[in-house]
């Protein structure tokens, strides 16, 4: 079979070129997919889940404060401001700092606050981008939990 282009298009060449390249782009995709990094918020999901309840509760416990924990994100530091009505009855507990886009990033620090419940976290060495801070915490048998999202410039 001889191929003359001069007499006009061959269908079944345009047919095969149209297969190559179908072919080709479904390869690039799946090769793609494969190159992406895929992170877990947590290792542990499933027990995780399981406990989510008490969380929705913790967080609850917090929103229902007189003056719930804030803070407030500087360019070197995040400066946490823990409820007043909780510091005669002592409070424990820990901050986790995770990048969901990164997991080898993450850390966690333990609530230690001064005489006037007020922590400052230095930001010094942390990568810019979306950072979640996680906020549990344990004050008089009762379990708090607040969360937030903070965007390093």
């Amino acid at each position: 079979m001889k191929l003359n282009f001069k007499e006009g298009w061959q269908w079944p060449l345009g047919i095969i070129i149209a297969y190559l390249i179908f072919m080709g782009g479904t390869l690039a995709f799946v090769f793609s997919t494969f190159s992406v990094k895929n992170d877990l918020v947590t290792d542990n999901y499933y027990q995780k889940t399981l406990v989510f309840q008490q969380q929705i509760d913790a967080e609850s416990n917090a929103l229902s404060l007189r003056n719930p924990l804030r803070w407030e994100l500087t360019p070197a530091s995040v400066t946490l401001f823990y409820p007043e009505e909780l510091m005669d009855a002592g409070i424990q507990g820990e901050i986790v700092m995770y990048r969901p886009s990164d997991a080898s990033l993450d850390f966690s620090v333990p609530v230690q606050f001064d005489q006037e419940g007020v922590q400052v976290l230095p930001l010094a060495g942390l990568q810019r981008g979306v950072w979640k801070m996680e906020v549990s915490w344990m004050s008089a048998e009762t379990a708090y939990y607040s969360t937030g999202n903070l965007y390093l410039q």
